[in-house]
């Protein structure tokens, strides 16, 4: 039982560590193919506080208080 247990941590192991090369290797393409001279608009107006009301009274009707309440802070 003990050497199934350890097989088992050795492929998870293996498994992600083989994701997070890949993970970075895309980040890393991604970053230098982005245009460092391109522009990304920015929004000058902020978010209107009675869309965040909203926003938390939906959450709490949903069942996610805790989520509601810290929208609202």
């Amino acid at each position: 039982m003990a050497s199934s247990s350890s097989y088992c941590t050795r492929w998870h192991a293996i498994l992600y560590s083989t994701m997070a090369v890949i993970l970075a290797a895309i980040a890393i393409s991604m970053t230098l193919r982005t245009d460092p001279t391109a522009q990304t608009p920015k929004s000058t107006a902020p978010i209107s506080h009675v869309i965040s009301l909203s926003a938390s009274g939906t959450l709490q009707a949903s069942g996610f208080t805790v989520t509601a309440t810290l929208n609202q802070i």
